[in-house]
């Protein structure tokens, strides 16, 4: 990273709060870019719940306090492996399926109906309607390829869950993998006033949220090192692609399936090292490290390159 032209710092959504202020420490000392994947799905829906007034909740405490599972998309286990074993096979053969094809039109009329609204003419979804409002308590299991597939489904969803939650206990949860986007944001935030799109060079910080992304930087060839903290999982394929003629290392607890020049591997947090992230609600949950592998943490790593750079 020293010796680069033009060093370019990506951060992946999988790393804790600690590791990002170590993160723009590196950046600084080695006048490298710095940006994000771009991956801002959580964000989205952080934002969306937020203003919503709504709150997130373990998987445990939906099993435990519901007695209704609605399934909105695709059969959960095709994002949580072993879903229907934690949440219970019984909830499994009760629960009501609606699909995705034609998901705002359906929760529209879910909304007609649970206003007092007397006709739906699809069957399926009158059963559907009928056996929700029946239940005192339920659960609603979104999968994210239903929000992508239309972006007016997030909003109908969270609204027809605030309805829902008015008169009786009704929760929502988003099935899409765990990342720490909302904290890299608030880090990011109080480190720089920014959320990335971040330049360090000459020792000046410079925001351009346009041309300092990470697939137009990889477009112009305007790095020549890079270096990936956390997963490269999320990222783009075309960019992986395009990194293979670039040096590259990488920082992360997983073994990536990719040729890197470098990889350094780290402690997991709330595995073998501590670590405080962001739910997708905004409410910060601090881990602590069950296991004592020896392995170093990913903020430790970026602070001693920093310390080397330096001197």
């Amino acid at each position: 990273m020293e010796k680069a032209r033009q060093p370019l710092i990506v951060l992946t959504g999988e790393v804790e709060q600690e590791a990002v202020f170590a993160t723009v420490n590196l950046a600084r000392a080695t006048s490298a870019y710095l940006v994000r994947d771009h991956n801002n799905l959580s964000e989205n829906i952080s934002d969306a719940m937020r203003t919503a007034g709504l709150l997130s909740a373990t998987l445990a405490d939906l099993r435990d306090r519901t007695e209704q599972v609605v399934i909105l998309g695709n059969d959960p286990e095709k994002d949580l492996p072993r879903f229907w074993q934690f949440a219970g096979n019984r909830k499994k053969e009760k629960a009501v399926w609606i699909n995705s094809k034609q998901l705002v039109e359906s929760i529209r009329h879910l909304r007609l109906k649970n206003r007092g609204s007397k006709t739906i003419s699809n069957e399926d979804l009158h059963k559907a309607a009928v056996r929700i409002s029946k239940a005192r308590s339920g659960v609603v299991f979104v999968s994210r390829k239903s929000i992508f597939a239309d972006g007016n489904a997030l909003t109908e969803i969270l609204l027809w869950l605030k309805e829902l939650g008015e008169t009786k206990k009704w929760y929502g949860q988003i099935l899409f993998p765990s990342t720490n986007e909302i904290g890299i944001s608030q880090a990011l935030l109080s480190a720089t006033g920014y959320l990335g799109g971040l330049s360090f060079r000459k020792g000046n910080i410079y925001h351009d949220s346009r041309s300092l992304q990470l697939e137009k930087i990889i477009e112009n060839r305007e790095a020549d090192a890079i270096l990936i903290i956390g997963g490269i999982k999320r990222l783009p394929k075309q960019i992986m692609e395009e990194m293979g003629r670039i040096k590259t290392v990488i920082l992360s607890s997983e073994k990536p399936n990719i040729h890197a020049d470098a990889w350094l591997p780290c402690a997991q947090v709330g595995i073998d090292a501590p670590g405080t992230m962001l739910r997708v609600d905004g409410v910060p949950v601090e881990f602590s490290k069950p296991i004592n592998s020896g392995m170093t943490a990913t903020g430790d790593y970026l602070f001693e390159l920093a310390r080397e750079v330096k001197t």
